[in-house]
């Protein structure tokens, strides 16, 4: 693996699947994983102007006053972010990142088998989104996909 270990990848790794609430179509709650991004998200198609990337949707999501995870205290508890299209690696639905503007560089890929209408799995890497890591990164996610889906 190119610049990063499998070791790091594993430490870097964390899991969450977000499904939609009953009665809503766009409003996706946390049903497992850390509480590392808001308890709900909104899933939208984009609408943004984006420059060579394949974006079609994007995420946004506002932790609560009571609640707790690792953006809370940037951006007034907004977190927001594309999602660009992975077609090259099995599973990969997308991928985005947190938030290059508050020299955050977080990856999130998503994983879902039904084009993100009713759940999504969000793979969330610290400290990955550069380039150079992403096509590592895409990789792994790819394999634990395929080894998930074995053990079933």
């Amino acid at each position: 693996m190119i610049g990063i270990r499998l070791n790091d990848l594993e430490n870097r790794h964390s899991v969450l699947l977000y499904e939609l609430k009953y009665g809503t179509s766009s409003s996706f709650y946390l049903k497992q994983g850390e509480h590392i991004l808001p308890e709900r998200l909104s899933l939208k198609n984009y609408s943004g102007i984006s420059s060579g990337s394949n974006a079609t949707r994007e995420i946004k999501g506002t932790y609560k006053k009571n609640e707790s995870g690792l953006y809370y205290a940037m951006n007034n508890r907004n977190i927001h972010t594309r999602i660009i299209s992975v077609n090259k690696f099995q599973g990969i639905y997308g991928h985005g990142e947190i938030d290059r503007r508050f020299r955050i560089y977080d990856l999130l890929i998503f994983e879902s088998d039904n084009n993100c209408r009713t759940n999504f799995t969000i793979h969330h890497f610290r400290g990955l989104a550069f380039p150079e890591f992403q096509e590592t990164v895409f990789s792994y996610v790819s394999n634990y996909i395929k080894s998930k889906s074995q053990l079933s």
